[in-house]
This record gives C-alpha cells, sequence and structure tokens, in this order.
C-alpha cells in the first residue's frame, strides 16, 4: 500500500511542483497551437456558409454588372424567365436612348416630319417613366420606331451621337432596335448585362461558390447615397471584403443631381470617406475596379483629362492618366487594396479576384488573431 502511495504521491507531484522552463515553454506552445488550430477550425466552418461583400460606385459605374458577371459565371446562365424579367428593363434603356438622340436631333436644328414628331412625343412620354411595364406591346413601339429610324434627319443625328452625353449601352440598344422590338423578343445575355436600372436601396444577391455563398450588397449609387448613408453604414461593420466600382470615363461628366459636381470628384470624396471609416476593419480587403477603360481610352482624344482636372499635368494617354485617378483614390486608404483594370461589360475575369480577396481577408485576420495570442 505504501508503494502505491508512492507511486501515486510521485505521479502527483509533477501537478504541485513547478515545471522547468523548458517544460513550461512547451506547454504553453502546446496550448498556442491548440487555440490556432481551434480558431481555424472555427473559420474554415464559417466559411463554409455565408460572407457578405458591400459594392459602392457612382451611377453607372457598373456595380449591377459586375453583380451580373459574377451571377453568370459562378451560377450560369439566366433561365428564360429570368430573361423574361429582364424585358422591361431593356425597352425602357432603349426607349431612353431614343428619347436622347431625339433631344439630340433638336439640338442640332434638325426636325422631324409632322407625322414623326407626333410618335416622337409618344416616345418621349414614355421615356419619363423609370421603366416601361411590360403591359406595352412591343409591336406599337416598333411602329413608331421603324418611321422615326427610317428618317434621313434621325441617321444624321445617330451619326453624330458620340458627341452628346448619352448612356454608355444607348448605341448598342439602338443598333439593335429590329431585334429588341420584334414580336416574340427575348433578352440575351449581353442585353442583361448591358440594361441599366437605376438602383435606389440596398439590394442583396446570393451566389454560391463552392462552399461559401457570397452575399453581394448593391449599394445606392453616388446621386442618391448621401440620404443611404447610415443605412449602408451599418453594412461595414459586418462585410468581409468592400468593393468600390469606378467609371474612369465619368471624368468629363456632372452629377445628374447636381451639375456642378464632376462624378469622379464624387466618387473619390466617397472612396475617402469609406476607406478611412474606423467601422472598416483594417483586416477587410477592398477590391477597386477601374471600369471603362475602353471607353476611357476612345474620350481622351477628344476630352482632355486636363480640361476637367486643371491639377493634371501629364500627357493625355490612357495609362498616365489612369494612374493619376488611381494615387488620388488609393492615398489615404487604411486596408489593403487590390486594383483591377477592366471592362466589366466584355470580360468575365475580374470576377475571379473577389473570392480571391476574400479568402485573403479571412487569411490576414487569422494571422493576426495568432499574433495576438
Amino acid at each position: 500500500m505504501r508503494i502505491a502511495g508512492q507511486q501515486v504521491e510521485l505521479l502527483a507531484r509533477p501537478e504541485v511542483v513547478s515545471a522547468s522552463p523548458q517544460k513550461e515553454s512547451e506547454r504553453v506552445a502546446r496550448a498556442r497551437s491548440a487555440e490556432v488550430e481551434r480558431l481555424l477550425d472555427e473559420e474554415h466552418r464559417s466559411t463554409r456558409r455565408e460572407v457578405t461583400i458591400l459594392i459602392l460606385g457612382g451611377s453607372g459605374a457598373g456595380k449591377s454588372t459586375l453583380v451580373k458577371q459574377m451571377r453568370i459565371h459562378y451560377g450560369g446562365s439566366y433561365n428564360l424567365a429570368e430573361r423574361e424579367s429582364f424585358k422591361s428593363t431593356i425597352l425602357s434603356n432603349f426607349v431612353r436612348a431614343t428619347v436622347s438622340v431625339i433631344a439630340a436631333l433638336h439640338e442640332m436644328g434638325l426636325q422631324l416630319s409632322p407625322e414623326n414628331e407626333l410618335r416622337a412625343q409618344t416616345i418621349v412620354t414614355m421615356g419619363d417613366s423609370s421603366n416601361i411595364p411590360c403591359s406595352y406591346k412591343f409591336d406599337e413601339v416598333s411602329a413608331a420606331m421603324v418611321w422615326i429610324f427610317e428618317e434621313p434627319v434621325f441617321k444624321q443625328a445617330m451619326s453624330q451621337i458620340s458627341k452628346f452625353d448619352l448612356e454608355d449601352s444607348a448605341f448598342y440598344f439602338l443598333q439593335s432596335a429590329d431585334r429588341i422590338t420584334s414580336a416574340g423578343y427575348l433578352p440575351t445575355e449581353e442585353d442583361i448585362l448591358r440594361c441599366h436600372e437605376k438602383t435606389t436601396s440596398i439590394t442583396e444577391t446570393s451566389i454560391p461558390i463552392g462552399r461559401v455563398v457570397y452575399k453581394l450588397c448593391d449599394a445606392p449609387s453616388n446621386s442618391t447615397i448621401r440620404s443611404k448613408r447610415n443605412k449602408w453604414n451599418s453594412y461595414l461593420q459586418m462585410v468581409t471584403a468592400l468593393i468600390f466600382v469606378i467609371a474612369l470615363s465619368d471624368y468629363d461628366q456632372k452629377l445628374e443631381d447636381d451639375q456642378s459636381v464632376n462624378r469622379l470628384d464624387e466618387a473619390m470624396e466617397l472612396f475617402e470617406s469609406i476607406s478611412t471609416s474606423p467601422l472598416l476593419n483594417k483586416t477587410h480587403s477592398i477590391l477597386v475596379f477601374l471600369n471603362k477603360m475602353d471607353i476611357f481610352e476612345e474620350k481622351l482624344p477628344h476630352s482632355p483629362l486636363n480640361a476637367h482636372f486643371p491639377d493634371y499635368t501629364g500627357e493625355n494617354e490612357a495609362n498616365e492618366a489612369m494612374n493619376y485617378f488611381l494615387k488620388r483614390f488609393v492615398k489615404s486608404a487604411n486596408p489593403e487594396i487590390y486594383v483591377h483594370r477592366t471592362n466589366l461589360m466584355e470580360t468575365s475575369n475580374s470576377v475571379r479576384v473577389v473570392p480571391l480577396a476574400v479568402e485573403d481577408t479571412i487569411l490576414r485576420r487569422n494571422i493576426k488573431t495568432i499574433k495576438s495570442l
């Protein structure tokens, strides 16, 4: 019994006697390693569920196009019912484009025939509504369009369309007039990507990518964002990453609701307020998409950058002009920033960087937590 008791006493002794510094160090290392494994396991399980991405940018910058590209790239093509659902928005875009050409025609001092002026007024009335209901018969719209489109003065205005401030996809829809207004029209994937519907509230789209569900939160554009900031500020506290879409081609454009403010000046102000916000964790990633590079390059020779940004002293060349804006956008940002120059309308390559940035954010968050142990 004494021997047994002695054995028990010997076994119990390490619990009450101080361990050597080496053994204590090993114990701390094992505990730290176990905690790291626990954190990584928790993160691994959480990433199987959902990550939230807030998408910000100006009106027409390409935010909704990015969401659609991710939907197509990771979720497959739109089904028949989904394609049908875009008809109203596409017809609205088409009518607005036609109204813009009619206005440009009048600005040029041109006049349609009396009969077509009446048809034009009908189209202008339709264009006053933000969305054209599908109850409008396509053949009725088509009948008016055919007459107007055949007029020489309309064709003359179309030939000079680049001189006027039209939506980026206006020419695309005008060129597709016969197809869009035909009986049995069904939107194509490109039609869906090019159509634009103004964002007036935060919309959420969930897209499964592997084991992760990405919740994309598309916020209102700059022109309405001042009244929505309190709402999307709450998203900053729970997002994994933030995407800021910038249409560089807007460098010579003004805000719709304030013609004294340049669109890129407004975008830069918004970006600075977001990237320096205390609500945005420093481990969060910011993806900056410099979008519509193709239009930007086309416009520069005809609309010099320094005419709109006098402090720009470089050449009127796309790469140098892009770097000027890039430096202004990222100079005050706190988190890690990923910058991509792109044309979201023509390529889906840019959408592949979104999951990579999210993975990087999660990794850096884990590293920061581990270092604090």
